[in-house]
């Protein structure tokens, strides 16, 4: 008889899943209303910070709260997740990849853990070393959720973080600063990417 490590049962049980189940938006849906963010600010930084809703600061002119409506709720995560067919019943196995260098990271890591567990998603943390989550799993797109941060302090900084030819195996001398580490593609971004760097020229 062979004896599955806690690591093992968790990635076999997610094996008999069907293939990429972010690409379902109920699941994604069910997963920003199930993150307590107000909760991960808190416990990082008391009363001195507050929930982004944008990508930009609140005093930026790009500011837009994209993110409000996904507010913190229990019932629309379960009624999201419900219509992907999972639940508490019948849990979602998800692994999501951090660096093993960061206390921040950990406690945002057992946060998220926490809060989607009550819905119905298992989640299983891959926590390993800062260069090897980029070459062997980010630049490869061998990963499901990420956390790690970014910042964006100008139009550049968007256009290296999602035009869809900044993925990261795309790099080369001529096509630097490839930083779109989600492999995000959207020929609408991409137009409106192009369209503010023309209106920048």
């Amino acid at each position: 008889e062979v004896q599955l490590s806690e690591e093992e049962l968790f990635l076999e049980m997610k094996a008999r899943q069907d293939k990429n189940q972010l690409s379902d938006i109920n699941i994604r849906k069910a997963i920003f209303h199930a993150v307590d963010r107000n909760r991960i600010v808190n416990e990082l930084f008391g009363g001195y910070g507050q929930v982004a809703n944008s990508l930009f600061t609140i005093d930026s002119p790009y500011c837009n709260q994209s993110w409000a409506g996904f507010e913190y709720d229990l019932e629309k995560a379960e009624e999201y997740l419900s219509k992907a067919g999972y639940g508490i019943e019948n849990p979602l196995y998800l692994t999501i990849s951090a660096v093993n260098n960061s206390k921040t990271k950990e406690i945002i890591e057992n946060i998220i853990r926490e809060d989607l567990k009550k819905i119905g998603i298992n989640l299983w943390v891959f926590n390993l070393p800062p260069k090897e989550l980029y070459q062997d799993r980010i630049c490869c797109g061998d990963y499901e959720l990420g956390l790690w941060s970014m910042f964006i302090f100008n139009e550049d900084d968007m256009t290296n973080s999602f035009e869809s030819n900044k993925i990261p195996p795309m790099e080369t001398e001529e096509n630097t600063n490839c930083k779109n580490f989600y492999w995000y593609k959207s020929p609408e971004i991409d137009d409106l990417l192009q369209q503010a760097n023309n209106f920048k020229d």
